[in-house]
């Protein structure tokens, strides 16, 4: 088992904020790594996309452990809700070669909530 969690439980960040937690693991066998990443992704109609803008990894991280980490929030992209597509951040933690992980959702964007995108007229 992998958890991941937010210091002081925040999950709401503007750019350039610090995000900051900890990765704990409890697992069967020893991974190789444990690697914890900043990511995106979107979903909706249409295609998806998503990318890993920061990584930390435990290089020899044992059969159980924890350790904090850290990440700068990026200037973007935000954190958004609309009616074809959204953009969703996270914190995921995987411990390679031996089959766990962890997602935490977090939010990026100037006023630390989704931005909400509203369907244009045609007119």
């Amino acid at each position: 088992m992998v958890t991941i969690t937010p210091a002081n439980d925040r999950r709401e960040y503007v750019p350039g904020d610090e995000i900051r937690g900890e990765v704990a693991w409890q697992l069967h066998e020893r991974p190789e790594t444990l690697n914890v990443h900043l990511a995106f992704v979107t979903a909706g109609r249409g295609s998806t996309d998503g990318a890993i803008v920061a990584t930390h990894t435990i290089a020899d991280p044992g059969i159980s452990g924890d350790e904090a980490f850290s990440f700068r929030a990026p200037v973007g992209p935000y954190s958004f809700s609309g009616t074809l597509i959204s953009l969703t951040w996270a914190i995921e933690a995987e411990a390679q070669g031996a089959d766990a992980t962890a997602r935490e959702e977090i939010i990026i964007a100037p006023a630390g909530e989704p931005l909400q995108l509203h369907p244009v007229d045609d007119a």
